[in-house]
């Protein structure tokens, strides 16, 4: 057989096996992976780095708006900004605006919380009297709350009541939530309506109310016949009932 003829019938399959046939096969000496076996390693996943910076701005300006409600707004957005950072799983560089920015949000929120719900209890359950005292004192003025409170409420009703009165309806001393709890739902036209009302009372209603109340419309008749914590609504339903529209 020529050789020519030869590589004619050998085929290239046969070949390629003879070459891998011919390749020694490497063997990792004892303890060390062999390269294919080796994980390749892969890099992190990085947030953006925009996150990171706006949860540390907003943090800062919820810090210094401690004072004032739109700190809330700058907190919240500094909160979502971090949260969406970390749940990122960024690489550590950054994280410190990350951490810088929920301590100021959290030191910004806890002040400010502690403040306003502070002045809400302290205007809320407070007395008016202790209150203006305490104004008076801010101002370097010395005053006695309850008798300029009372002075201003003789005035304002043409001596026909007087803070001992007021505090007998409310049922101690005059406080916000007490004012509230009395006066209730009644609106303001309401109650100049009725004003207007008890003001253009005629001869015969006034005597139909004297008489209802054996002769003296007091504190402790009203008691006994609204009941003990009677409020605003009820004693204008009262009076209603028991008067007589004016002749015109």
């Amino acid at each position: 057989m020529s050789e020519e003829r030869y590589y004619e019938d050998v085929t290239t399959e046969e070949v390629v096996e003879e070459v891998v046939e011919e390749q020694p096969v490497y063997e990792a000496p004892e303890g060390e992976v062999p390269v294919q076996e080796q994980a390749v390693p892969q890099e992190p996943k990085k947030a953006k780095k925009g996150f990171a910076t706006a949860c540390l701005v907003f943090g800062i300006f919820a810090f210094i708006t401690t004072l004032f409600l739109v700190n809330y707004v700058f907190g919240l957005l500094s909160l979502i900004f971090g949260i969406i950072y970390l749940t990122k799983k960024a690489d550590i560089k950054p994280k410190g605006k990350v951490i810088a920015g929920i301590v100021l949000t959290v030191i910004s929120l806890v002040v400010s919380t502690t403040i306003w719900v502070s002045a809400y209890m302290y205007f809320v359950k407070t007395d008016v009297y202790t209150i203006m005292e305490d104004f008076g004192t801010l101002m370097g003025e010395e005053i006695d709350g309850r008798e300029t409170i009372n002075q201003m409420v003789i005035e304002s009703t043409g001596n026909m009541m007087d803070l001992d009165t007021i505090e007998q309806f409310v049922g101690g001393e005059v406080t916000v939530e007490r004012m509230v709890n009395f006066v209730g739902d009644v609106t303001e036209e309401e109650i100049n309506a009725f004003v207007n009302k008890v003001s253009a009372m005629d001869e015969a209603s006034i005597q139909n109310l004297i008489t209802e109340f054996g002769g003296e419309v007091t504190y402790e008749k009203l008691e006994e016949k609204l009941g003990k914590d009677f409020t605003l609504r009820e004693l204008m339903n009262y009076i209603d009932e028991h008067t007589t529209t004016p002749q015109q």
